[in-house]
């Protein structure tokens, strides 16, 4: 009995909450199962821009001069140091049809021993296509 004890309160004491924000404000807590990235990703670049992580599209629309929260949950595998990856797609509205502007990737990293690392990206370039700039205004 003690020996089950000891492992609920072992697994409770290794798991991560977060609270993610979505554009229009509602808040989310989610568990982290391990070691991973908190950041919140703030739209200085274009009217809109899709944020995408290893798994796939994590928060679509995010409008010019608003801010999300974000989790980035490493991949699980053997070693001290993890890194992962976040993706911004920017677009804008023009004449019916959306335009593509570019997108920028950006690399967080954590190490298993100093736990879930939080960090704020301003997102103020793009990266490609070569000649790709912000253009905030829609």
């Amino acid at each position: 009995m003690k020996r089950i004890i000891m492992l609920v309160l072992l697994a409770l004491a290794t798991i991560n909450c977060a609270t993610i924000q979505y554009p229009d404000g509602t808040r989310q807590r989610i568990i982290l199962p391990q070691v991973s990235s908190i950041v919140t990703v703030k739209n200085n670049c274009a009217p809109v821009i899709d944020v995408e992580g290893s798994e796939g599209p994590i928060m679509k629309g995010v409008r010019y001069s608003t801010s999300v929260t974000v989790p980035l949950i490493s991949d699980a595998f053997t070693g001290f140091y993890r890194e992962m990856f976040l993706t911004i797609t920017a677009y804008r509205r023009r004449g019916g049809g959306i335009e593509y502007l570019g997108s920028a990737t950006k690399t967080f990293s954590v190490a298993t021993y100093s736990g879930t690392q939080r960090s704020f990206w301003i997102v103020d370039r793009l990266d490609s296509p070569y000649s790709a700039i912000c253009q905030p205004s829609p």
